[in-house]
C-alpha cells in the first residue's frame, strides 16, 4: 500500500510536510515521492521516503518542476501497486479506527476521493474544505481509467480531473466520509495567471473547448462531480 506524492522544496507549509509524511508511515503507508533531479538531494531530510525522479513536470510552464500527475499514475501501474493513496506533501493523516484498512475494501468498488479538513493551530477545530480534493485511495483496477493529462500536482484543477475522468470513463466515485486528512492552512502557492492556465489545459482535455469560460467550465465540473458521488 503506498501514499504516493512529490514533496516540494519550496512549499509554504515545508515543515508540516515532514509531519505529514510521518502521519502516512504511521497510517501503514509505504511513502514514494515523484520528483525533479535536482530537487532530490535538497530533500533527504525526509526520511523513509523512496525518491523517484522524473523529467515529466512543467517548469517550463510555471517555472519549477511540478509533477505531472500521468507521471504518477503510470508509476503505479508499472509497480502495480495494488493500492494507493494519491496525496498532496502537505495533507495530515488520522487514521482513527484503522479506516486505512477499511479504504482497500471500499476501493474494491470506485475511487475514493477525500476532502482535507483545514485548521490553523488547534487540529481540534478543523473545518471541512468543500471546494477541492486533496487524496485519492485508488484500486489497481481502476488505474487504466485515467487518459494522459498536462495537469500537475502542486498547481490547480488536477483534483477536479481526477474524478472527473473516473466518472465519465465509468468508474464510481465514492466521497470518504471519515475525518481522515487534515491541513495546515497557508496562503495559495499558485497565481491568478496559473489558475487561468491550468484552467484552459482542463478545459481542452475533457472536451469542452465550446465553453469559453473556463471558470463556468470549473463549475460545471464540480457539479458532476457532486452529483454523482456515492
Amino acid at each position: 500500500m503506498i501514499a504516493i506524492t512529490s514533496i516540494a522544496p519550496g512549499h509554504k507549509n515545508f515543515e508540516n510536510q515532514l509531519i505529514a509524511i510521518e502521519s502516512w508511515k504511521n497510517a501503514g503507508y509505504e511513502v514514494v515521492s515523484l520528483n525533479a533531479p535536482e530537487e532530490i538531494e535538497s530533500l533527504q531530510g525526509f526520511t523513509g521516503v523512496k525518491f523517484v525522479s522524473t523529467q515529466r513536470h512543467n517548469k517550463k510552464i510555471f517555472g519549477k518542476p511540478y509533477v505531472i500527475v500521468s507521471a504518477i499514475i503510470d508509476y503505479l501501474k508499472e509497480i502495480k501497486s495494488k493500492h494507493s493513496l494519491i496525496i498532496n506533501s502537505d495533507i495530515i493523516i488520522s487514521d482513527v479506527g484503522n479506516y486505512t484498512q477499511r479504504l482497500k475494501d471500499l476501493s474494491e468498488e470506485g475511487v475514493i476521493i477525500m476532502n482535507r479538513l483545514d485548521y490553523e493551530e488547534d487540529i481540534t477545530k478543523a473545518k471541512i474544505y468543500e471546494e477541492g480534493f486533496d487524496g485519492f485511495f485508488i484500486n489497481e483496477k481502476h488505474l487504466d481509467s485515467f487518459p494522459q493529462t498536462l495537469l500537475c500536482l502542486g498547481q490547480c484543477h488536477w483534483d477536479y480531473w481526477l474524478p472527473y475522468t473516473a466518472s465519465v470513463n465509468g468508474v464510481k466515485i465514492i466521497r470518504s466520509k471519515e475525518p481522515y486528512i487534515f491541513h495546515k492552512k497557508h496562503n495559495a502557492q499558485y497565481s491568478k495567471d496559473n489558475w487561468i492556465r491550468t484552467a484552459t489545459i482542463f478545459r481542452a482535455e475533457i472536451g469542452m473547448l465550446k465553453f469559453q469560460n473556463v471558470g463556468q467550465v470549473t463549475g460545471m465540473v464540480y457539479r458532476h462531480i457532486k452529483q454523482h458521488l456515492v
